[in-house]
């Protein structure tokens, strides 16, 4: 048998270790983001829509 004390901590340790991590990720985000012209942020705005904040597979825009 689980000891539900136990497992709610667990729960509640991993949900904090993903928030900090996170905001970690958008910290970083925007840190980069402040460096680039307004077409670079487009670009790189487009390969974190809809992926979770996560970069895609290797696609790149070739944009001239």
């Amino acid at each position: 048998n689980a000891d539900k004390t136990k497992v709610n901590s667990l729960i509640d340790e991993i949900g904090k270790l993903r928030t900090e991590s996170r905001k970690e990720q958008v910290n970083t985000h925007l840190k980069i983001r402040a460096l680039l012209t307004e077409n670079q942020k487009i670009i790189f705005d487009e390969h974190y829509s809809g992926r979770g904040g996560q970069m895609g597979n290797g696609y790149r825009h070739n944009r001239n």
